[in-house]
């Protein structure tokens, strides 16, 4: 954030003053912005020729600062002018958004987590979508495959949120992929701090399988696999029902049937549940979802879990495999998803064929859960990604940079002024940097 000052030649405690009582008398920027008289009444500590000189220049300046607070979000280019009825005009121009020194601390709170694996530079592929409610944050760059990654910060249709990539997020040949907002460089990796991982460890040994063919229910326990599907079901459409409790999976966790078809499959933890995928003696833990197939953990995390209904353990090798692969099903979590070193793939088989889905929300209890933790993401050209995280703590502020003028029979006056809007997630309005220019 930038650091607040006040610049000028002369007195910088007079300039507070008056600048103040310019803020105070205006209130909420009415059509009087500009009368002149007025404001050089609430001025006599300065000269009159500097008191007009700098009241010109804080018209423009609450121009800017209402602008601000009207639009919300931050957009290099916007621009505006008013006209007094007596031929006066004040304008602003914005001419950079500037997060400063919260980038990082967005890209700790973020909503989506790209942390990275060895060796892997461009941990994040999207040819699909990959949209958040949040800031979305890369430990590396992003691969350019012509899909769209868009963050906001209040709602899915609410204005641009944070994207940000340590060192940054490279280059965008065609095809580009479509960023919104823009992207911006990170000083220092992004490490989710206020997440705890569970740290599941599997008992010595999970001979438990489970293999459904027609429905049925799920207890909680330790597998070394589960397999459903509806083969045998009427019309090849069958429900299971996960147990409340921890699920812990050494091996894959299948669902749906590789032929596809008509057939639907749908698994559902109406209650709390963890989900963790683990290694064991070289087997480790991961989940497939087939196009026929469904996933919902709707339930939340259990209590102590750390707010994580789905977990995969930092230290499984999965070699070539993904450890999370939705293959045109669907994969739908109330809670976080921790999975720091695992890779995690969604895709469709084509523009007709279902696509592969994933959506994660906060918990019914715990509002500020629902983030996407993983090592790598690849999101497929029929894919489609979407998170709804609480907005960053203690808050997510605009600062705008503009430049502002105003228009007198005396002539033309310009300053420059810092805006701070929305923060904390409040409609609330700060002007934190004046340059009176000269």
């Amino acid at each position: 954030m930038l650091t607040p000052r006040i610049r000028r030649r002369g007195e910088r405690g007079q300039v507070l003053i008056m600048a103040l009582a310019f803020i105070a008398f205006f209130g909420l920027m009415t059509t009087a912005v500009l009368q002149f008289a007025d404001t050089v009444e609430l001025q006599q500590a300065q000269s009159q020729a500097t008191t007009t000189l700098h009241a010109n220049a804080e018209g423009g300046m609450l121009l800017a600062a209402r602008a601000a607070q009207a639009r919300g979000s931050c957009a290099v280019g916007s621009a505006a002018t008013v006209t007094m009825t007596n031929t006066d005009t004040a304008a602003y121009a914005t001419t950079a958004c500037n997060p400063g020194s919260t980038a990082n601390l967005l890209a700790d709170q973020c909503a989506v987590c790209i942390l990275g694996q060895a060796g892997n530079t461009q941990p994040l592929t999207v040819n699909g979508s990959l949209t958040a409610q949040g800031p979305i944050a890369v430990d590396g760059s992003v691969t350019p495959n012509g899909g769209t990654i868009t963050s906001t910060v209040l709602s899915s249709s609410g204005p641009p949120g944070f994207i940000g990539c340590s060192p940054n997020c490279g280059q965008n040949p065609s095809p580009a992929t479509d960023f919104t907002p823009a992207t911006s460089g990170l000083t220092a990796p992004a490490s989710p701090d206020d997440v705890d991982f569970p740290g599941v460890t599997a008992p010595a040994n999970c001979p438990n399988t489970y293999t459904g063919t027609a429905g049925g229910s799920i207890p909680p326990g330790c597998y070394s696999s589960i397999t459903v599907d509806c083969s045998t079901a009427p019309n090849g459409v069958c429900s299971y029902a996960m147990g409340q409790g921890t699920f812990v999976l050494e091996g894959p966790f299948s669902i749906g049937s590789a032929s596809g078809g008509d057939t639907s499959v749908s698994v559902a933890a109406p209650n709390s549940v963890l989900l963790a995928f683990v290694e064991y003696q070289g087997n480790a833990g991961s989940l497939l979802i087939r196009s026929d197939g469904s996933l919902n953990l709707d339930g939340g995390p259990l209590s102590g879990e750390d707010d994580v209904a789905l977990y995969v353990d930092p230290s499984d090798t999965f070699g070539p495999l993904d450890a999370l692969r939705v293959a045109g099903g669907s994969l739908s979590v109330s809670g976080t998803v921790d999975a720091p070193a695992a890779s995690v793939n969604v895709f469709g088989g084509s523009d007709t064929a279902p696509r592969g889905t994933l959506e994660i929300g906060p918990a019914a209890l715990d509002p500020d859960s629902g983030r996407l933790i993983v090592g790598s993401l690849t999101v497929g050209q029929f894919g489609t990604v979407t998170v709804t995280a609480a907005p960053p703590n203690p808050g997510y502020c605009w600062v705008y940079q503009d430049n502002v003028t105003v228009t007198t029979g005396a002539g033309t006056v310009a300053g420059q002024v810092a805006v701070e809007s929305d923060c904390s997630r409040e409609a609330s309005v700060g002007i934190i940097s004046i340059n009176y220019g000269s």
